[in-house]
């Protein structure tokens, strides 16, 4: 029996829309999956809500501020970002993001645009997703679906992703986020080691893989998410140290300021750089090194082409998380503080150690396949209880019924949030939505949401 699949994503960054075009690849061949549709829980949100009114404006204004503020929060100052309250409490509390998305389902959201989003599902089987915040949503559609969780960091991760005592199979990157998800996952979860994901067509053979240059290339990415201006001038100066060791520098992105830079350099490193506008990397297995920020997507994307990887830069803490896997051998190099530049000689030898890596870090497309397909034919695993709590959008545990026990501390519980934290996040929700509101209100194409 074809089973039709949904995997979940969304705009906050890059990253996790590259993560659904790789799982997409797996997915798409198996003789088990009548199609694969990538839905966009930005804008399945987005094109739920109704905009008639004044109030409606509003609403709209807090809903675009919890969904589309990504971007500004990662071009914060680094200091800025590590003391944000979405970054602490992000890190220390689980139920955070359940937490936003529970309480917005109770503020902002009216329950009619609700059951629109929970419409959209009704004809899928089965929903990967690659994101820690709709969980509350997945939560609401635990009943009908097989819900799968796909890791999107090694290690630890995202502090949030764990919350939910709904997942029926969480897919690992590794075998320490693998050793988390089974520490913090309810027990009937099934937690599957599926290695770092990619797409199934940047599997070369390791004689593909090897180098033909015989002097050592390095690709500097400086990417479009986070603190430009900072995160530039150090990958200049980094990139500089490795003209000054004899390595050949390609910078892909950013012409503007490395052209203008480039005038104020000696014209002996001004002939050892090549630079290049932005676009896919689909040829990384033509360097030696590849530089950039330390999200999983690039450093995944280079190490399948058994390319080392130096990260000069962290979003937050769990970027930070994914120089774990230098335990195993990895090379994974950690510039964010202070960097070495290694002698040709050696970014050689780091390269052949990686090449030999590639295959005990990455499962082949047939083991992929062959565990996607075992996941998408299984029955539902973790089966909720018949009983909803009577309030769910404030019950943040992940569980749907209480025991008796626990029950009448459950309710007392729910009630002194109602009471205190519900007005206090009205009040966040509304006057950020009103500070953009103010900035946004004389553009048509925002509230007519073309945008």
């Amino acid at each position: 029996m074809s089973k039709k699949v949904a995997i979940l994503t969304g705009e906050f960054g890059q990253g996790h829309l590259a993560l659904a075009r790789k799982l997409q690849s797996h997915l798409d061949p198996l003789p088990s999956v009548d199609c694969v549709d990538i839905i966009n829980i930005n804008r399945l949100v987005d094109e739920a809500v109704v905009v008639n009114s004044f109030w409606d404006r509003m609403r709209y204004s807090a809903h675009h501020q919890l969904m589309f503020s990504y971007d500004n929060f990662a071009k914060l100052p680094a200091w800025l970002r590590y003391l944000h309250p979405i970054n602490l409490a992000s890190r220390w509390v689980k139920r955070f993001y359940a937490m936003i998305w529970g309480t917005a389902s109770y503020l902002v959201y009216r329950k009619a645009e609700l059951e629109r989003l929970l419409q959209r599902f009704e004809s899928y089987d089965c929903v990967f997703s690659v994101l820690a915040t709709p969980n509350h949503l997945l939560w609401m559609l635990q009943r009908q679906l097989l819900l799968v969780n796909v890791s999107q960091d090694f290690g630890a991760g995202v502090r949030t992703v764990w919350w939910g005592r709904f997942w029926d199979f969480h897919l690992s990157s590794d075998s320490n986020n693998a050793f988390v998800a089974r520490s913090e996952y309810h027990s009937a979860t099934k937690v599957l080691e599926l290695g770092p994901l990619y797409h199934r067509l940047d599997h070369l053979s390791l004689d593909a893989l090897s180098s033909s240059h015989s002097e050592t290339r390095i690709l500097f990415i400086p990417g479009k998410t986070g603190n430009q201006s900072a995160l530039l001038r150090r990958l200049l100066s980094i990139a500089k140290a490795c003209l000054a060791r004899g390595h050949h520098v390609v910078w892909r992105g950013s012409e503007a300021v490395i052209n203008e830079e480039l005038e104020h350099w000696d014209a002996f490193f001004q002939q050892r750089i090549t630079v290049q506008g932005y676009g896919p990397l689909d040829d990384l297995e033509q360097f030696d090194l590849v530089v950039g920020k330390g999200s999983y997507n690039q450093i995944t994307e280079s190490l399948i082409k058994g390319v080392p990887f130096a990260c000069v830069h962290f979003l937050g803490y769990w970027e930070k998380q994914n120089l774990c896997v230098q335990s195993i051998g990895v090379q994974l190099l950690d510039w964010s503080r202070e960097y070495s530049i290694p002698q040709p000689e050696q970014l050689k030898k780091m390269r052949r150690v990686q090449l030999q890596l590639r295959d005990e870090l990455f499962s082949r497309p047939d083991e992929v396949a062959q565990l996607l397909g075992q996941v998408v034919l299984s029955d539902k695993i973790v089966v909720p209880l018949s009983t909803p709590l009577p309030e769910p959008y404030l019950d943040f545990s992940g569980r749907r019924v209480a025991s008796e026990r626990t029950a009448f501390r459950r309710r007392v519980g729910i009630v002194i949030k109602k009471m205190l934290l519900l007005p206090l996040l009205c009040i966040i929700y509304y006057s950020t939505g009103w500070w953009r509101y103010l900035r946004l209100r004389k553009s048509r194409s925002f509230f007519s949401k073309e945008f």
